[in-house]
């Protein structure tokens, strides 16, 4: 999986007015890039602050690494590394962790813990209900009582 990613990029904390024609200005110069992905909200289609850049020559993305990140961009300091290499691990968009599961219980209940490092809005799908815990004795005190 890791040698998938060799030469792309992660590029954070872009400015929201940052296009994708600006990142191939700026990350070209490093070498040929195969694609420049600016990731946008799927209903506003407006750029999320992210995106990833993937050379064809890795080398190239390790020197665009090295010098851009850290660096200005459209007045805002971007971080630049290597793709999946992030300090949380696993998908880079949220702050936190979920966990769904089946209960032991009979019938197979369902659980999902969810912890976030900061508040957040986040839509729920239609129908799905979502309860907010604040210690683990209250979750598994809920979990009991179901």
């Amino acid at each position: 999986m890791e040698s998938d990613n060799v030469g792309k990029l992660f590029v954070g904390g872009l400015n929201f007015d940052t296009t994708e024609d600006v990142l191939d200005s700026i990350f070209g110069k490093y070498g040929p890039l195969l694609e420049v992905l600016l990731m946008k909200d799927r209903e506003t289609h407006k750029s999320r602050g992210f995106a990833f850049v993937t050379f064809e020559n890795p080398d190239d993305a390790k020197d665009a690494e090295k010098d851009m990140n850290g660096k200005i961009l459209d007045s805002r300091n971007i971080t630049v590394e290597q793709a999946g290499q992030g300090r949380r691990g696993g998908f880079r968009g949220g702050r936190g962790s979920f966990r769904s599961g089946y209960g032991s219980r009979g019938g197979g209940s369902g659980g999902i813990e969810i912890t976030m490092e900061a508040p957040r809005v986040t839509a729920a799908p239609e129908g799905m209900i979502i309860r907010v815990v604040a210690e683990k004795e209250e979750f598994e005190a809920l979990n009991a009582a179901e």
